[in-house]
């Protein structure tokens, strides 16, 4: 491979896959090679983050991708190398959509929304690189997520019914599209409850891409420098009792509240939803390792987790529960029992 330093997209895009094919024998090669492959510099990192954010218009899942090089590249190398891989994945992103449509409003939105996508996991990746603690970063991720409820609230008198005028001329579109007919009541009745959740379930969402986004990253980050890193970490990843007190407060602001207030809190219901989910399933991962095949009942669990929403409230649960009792600890002292019982 030439040595020195990479001068072109060409060149980035030829050493990626000489590496890729020659310098790796171990049986996740090409995962390492596409790690090694963006922190080789810092124009291989904005080539391969301007890819994935051109595909995400065609398979919007793949921007966790470019946020995943972001936090990579934040994660190893710090906070100004992270910034600098944004702002240049933003312009070259940006340029490329303004000069296959001349059109300078798709160039400022193109702009504005990989921003969005991206920067927060900048932040998270910053947070998780200073603290070395995923239960510090679930906690500022909660922050993160709140000023996106509230600022949505400040934003727009009532959330609700710019979401229901949102959907209802997305949807009336699309069935006009399709050419078909549904009960009006009915239809607008949905909408109109639908309308009421979606700015929680948009901050969730958006958290839910963020916190995907890191974790890739942290993963490559581990199979490069920390095999088994990752799922240390995961396995061990608890929120402590502030933000379990907060949760709390949060629940009961939800149930007994009205008004904004009443609101913002449901909104955030969904928020901290996702973010226990994460200790939940570290415990579930934890207690189900120990079982000596756990294959089969990892699969039934995420299976679970995709078809009723009701296991995924009741795996956030249990997360916060863990926060009080500390279930992990527990459980290995009953391993620990039951192992010198058997001596």
């Amino acid at each position: 491979m030439r040595s020195g330093r990479v001068t072109s997209l060409s060149d980035a895009v030829s050493e990626g896959v000489e590496y890729a094919i020659f310098k790796n024998g171990r049986k996740d090669n090409w995962v390492r090679a596409f790690a090694s492959f963006i922190l080789r510099g810092r124009l291989q990192a904005i080539l391969v983050a301007t890819v994935c954010a051109a595909l995400t218009l065609m398979v919007p899942p793949i921007n966790i991708v470019t946020g995943a090089v972001v936090a990579l590249v934040t994660l190893r190398k710090g906070a100004q190398e992270g910034l600098l891989v944004i702002v240049g994945t933003c312009v070259v992103s940006a340029l490329l959509a303004f000069a296959s449509t001349q059109n300078t409003g798709l160039f400022v939105t193109f702009l504005v929304s990989l921003g969005i996508a991206v920067l927060p996991v900048w932040i998270l990746a910053l947070v998780l690189r200073n603290t070395v603690s995923l239960g510090t970063t679930l906690s500022v991720a909660v922050i993160v997520a709140a000023v996106a409820v509230i600022g949505m609230h400040i934003a727009v008198a009532d959330p609700a019914a710019w979401w229901e005028e949102v959907l209802m001329t997305a949807f009336q579109t699309a069935m006009e599209s399709a050419q078909t007919s549904v009960d009006t009541v009915q239809f607008a009745d949905s909408i109109s409850m639908i309308a009421g959740w979606m700015t929680g379930i948009m901050a969730a969402a958006m958290l839910t891409g963020y916190l995907a986004s890191l974790l890739l990253g942290r993963w490559w980050q581990a199979i490069l420098y920390n095999p088994g890193g990752l799922k240390k970490e995961f396995y061990g990843v608890r929120l402590g009792y502030n933000m379990g007190a907060a949760a709390l407060a949060v629940a009961v602001i939800a149930l007994v509240a009205s008004g904004t207030i009443g609101n913002v809190a449901k909104d955030m219901l969904w928020v901290l939803g996702v973010i226990y989910l994460l200790p939940g399933l570290g415990v579930l991962h934890n207690w189900i390792g120990k079982t000596g095949n756990p294959t089969p009942w990892l699969v039934g669990l995420y299976i679970l987790l995709v078809f009723i929403p009701h296991v995924t409230v009741m795996v956030a649960a249990l997360g916060w529960t863990d926060t009080w009792i500390n279930i992990r600890a527990r459980i290995g002292k009953r391993d620990d029992v039951s192992g010198s019982g058997d001596e």
